[in-house]
């Protein structure tokens, strides 16, 4: 897999400084700027939240998990930096959190889930999360919301280099190199990154009798990859994308801190390799666009455990590996009509095939499936104050049409500073192939899951200079046939449909800025509170939490206040997480409870800017007060750890 990247790195190079040296454009060198969105009546901006790049580009951030973690009240469940991510949206699981990079959707064909851990954070220009209706058109299946990751290409600016690099705790290191190369028809983008850390902190164990503290073992990692972009307008309404992305890792799968058996068993490591592409087309003129779009994502993956048998040796316990393969095509238009009328109509193909095995019992399927979804959508302006917003969505799985699936929203600007809005959608998420082949234990009589969500909030802005904004949101959303897995009398666990599942929450999320002088405050909140309750026969095992879903904490809130100085810039960042519950494999008709936690982190930066090039330094305190939790079940955390960086820009 590293010659293959080697190479690919090496045959983009030589072709971009082809066309570096056949074209020739003035390089204008623009100052900072801050750009920001305002909600508009005529979008879904209200039901969207945008992170900031800019505001988070001082400080040194590896993936996903990191950014989402720290800077939203999205709860993230991670048994320790490196390990795998999943995503929880308005009290949903990982699997009702659709992902998309460059419109190519990501989740597994497998299982349906996304490791954001392993999304670089310097590989996407533009992050969302949306919410109901604003994820609908795009993703299938988006039950909690999505997750969309873009690029961005430039224009007429020449080159640009830019290197970022970090050294933290526990022998941590990250590096980063970015290389555009922008003309007036083209532009080329390339990125390439490597992540590692041994991960090997000290902890105290309190889960054994006499456990004292100890040294985190086999959580290492490694990972890298690079990304390539190239856009072509050879007019002002022709636009050509192709887009590429390799990437390969290793890991280690820590033990429980309740394991008693040695550090020689259980020993588990994963490896991944990933390669997607995707191509894109855009004709647009003056009312009328129309784009298609065709990806490919490719994943292999292995997991393999150890264990230690006293005058035999190590022996392999368990060998798994699989293969999936999703293809994806798609193809939209969408025309104005007058100034009131907005028509957008979809049409997307999607095939999936997994390939699994396990070598030491000799298990293993294949599995594929056709899927096309069919959409439309239309947008009516009654006024300057009043927008609709509708969407119909038909799937069409192996075949088999389903009930449509649907969505309304009406937006009302009551002044220039105050907007209100409402939707009531019906989405549906079918089964993954693991949740339907999988052996032992997949389930070929699953139904899809479907839900009924209605939405309002409201966003404020505050007068005068003070930059001063609230976003408000309530939803009460209810689920048929949840799919859950759960363990049998035979051994293995098998997922069922559950009767029902209700999710209530409110989320907030806050943003006063003051400048005075060369001095900025900008201060940033959000908080969310989710209920999401199993209402269906046979929950008692979770009454005492009110019937509350595994892992998904009830409240979650982030605090973060920056102060800006001149060339310097401080910023601290708080995070808490209230109670969770869960089960044990080992003992699943036990409830266990995971204590709440408050994170804190700090970060410093100062900037140097030159005529032709601009240096930051970053100075990173995590866990400034070297609190003790856990995010997982039996996985420690670290304590407080460091990470010192450096980011050049060649302007």
């Amino acid at each position: 897999m590293t010659n293959r990247i080697l190479a690919y790195l090496f045959v983009s190079l030589l072709s971009v400084s082809g066309i570096a040296q056949t074209q020739t454009n003035d390089t204008i060198t623009l100052g900072e700027v801050t750009v920001e969105a305002n909600a508009e009546i005529g979008d879904l901006s209200m039901l969207r939240t945008q992170i900031d790049s800019l505001h988070i580009s001082n400080s040194m951030h590896t993936d996903m998990s990191e950014v989402i973690g720290e800077n939203t009240a999205v709860f993230i469940k991670q048994s320790v930096k490196g390990s795998v991510a999943g995503m929880s949206l308005r009290g949903t699981n990982s699997t009702h959190t659709r992902v998309s990079w460059n419109k190519l959707p990501l989740n597994s064909p497998l299982h349906g889930t996304v490791d954001i851990s392993q999304l670089p954070f310097l590989f996407t220009d533009d992050i969302s999360i949306n919410y109901s209706a604003a994820g609908m058109m795009m993703n299938d299946g988006a039950l909690g919301g999505s997750l969309e990751l873009s690029t961005r290409p430039e224009w007429n600016q020449g080159i640009n280099l830019e290197y970022a690099g970090a050294a933290g705790s526990f022998l941590s290191f990250d590096n980063y190199l970015k290389f555009n190369w922008s003309g007036n028809k083209i532009s080329y983008s390339g990125r390439a990154f490597h992540s590692s850390s041994k991960n090997t902190f000290p902890y105290e164990n309190n889960d054994i009798i006499d456990g004292g503290t100890q040294i985190r073992q086999n959580a290492d990692f490694t990972t890298y990859g690079l990304m390539q972009g190239i856009h072509y307008r050879p007019s002002p309404r022709h636009f050509i994308s192709l887009n590429g992305w390799i990437q390969s890792g290793n890991r280690g799968v820590p033990g429980l801190s309740t394991n008693e058996s040695g550090e020689n068993n259980n020993l588990s490591r994963q490896n991944n390799d990933k390669l997607r592409a995707v191509l894109a087309y855009k004709w647009q003129k003056k009312d009328f666009v129309t784009e298609a779009w065709s990806g490919a994502d490719l994943q292999r993956n292995g997991f393999i455990t150890r264990n230690y048998i006293s005058g035999t040796g190590r022996f392999i316990s368990i060998d798994s590996k699989n293969r999936t393969a999703s293809v994806h095509s798609g193809l939209s238009a969408r025309i104005h009509l007058s100034g009131k009328h907005r028509i957008k109509a979809m049409v997307r193909h999607t095939y999936q095939h997994a390939h699994s095995e396990e070598a030491i019992k000799s298990i293993r399927y294949d599995a594929s499936r056709h899927d096309v979804f069919f959409s439309g959508s239309w947008e009516y302006r009654l006024s300057d104050k009043w927008h609709i917003h509708s969407l119909v969505k038909e799937d069409v799985i192996e075949g088999e049409f389903h009930l449509p699936n649907a969505a309304v929203t009406v937006s009302h600007k009551s002044s220039k500073n105050l907007s209100f809005i409402g939707s009531l959608s019906r989405n549906m998420h079918h089964p993954s192939l693991s949740d339907l082949h999988h052996v032992p234990g997949g389930n070929p009589d699953l139904l899809p899951e479907a839900s009924i969500t209605a939405d309002a909030g409201m966003h404020y802005t505050g007068p005068g200079k003070l930059k001063w904004k609230h976003k408000l949101n309530a939803y009460v959303r209810d689920i048929t046939n949840w799919i859950m897995w759960r363990p049998t009398p035979q051994g293995y666990w098998q997922p069922d449909n559950i009767e029902s599942v209700k999710t209530t929450g409110i989320e907030y999320s806050g943003n006063l800025k003051k400048k005075v002088g060369k001095s900025q405050v900008d201060v940033r909140f959000s908080y969310a509170l989710n209920r999401s309750v199993n209402t269906s026969t046979g929950a008692s095992l979770f009454s005492g939490t009110e019937g509350q879903i595994p892992y998904i904490p009830i409240h979650a809130a982030n605090f973060s206040p920056t102060y800006t100085w001149k060339s310097w810039q401080i910023s601290y960042q708080w995070n808490a997480y209230s109670e969770r519950y869960t089960t044990s494999n080992a003992m699943p008709d036990v409830l266990y409870s995971i204590y709440p936690y408050f994170m804190s982190n700090l970060h410093l930066s100062h900037r140097i800017v030159c005529k032709k090039y601009k240096l930051t330094l970053t100075a990173s305190v995590y866990n400034l007060f070297n609190e003790s939790y856990r995010s997982v079940l039996w996985q420690p955390m670290p304590g407080i750890n460091f990470r010192f960086g450096v980011k050049f820009n060649l302007l």
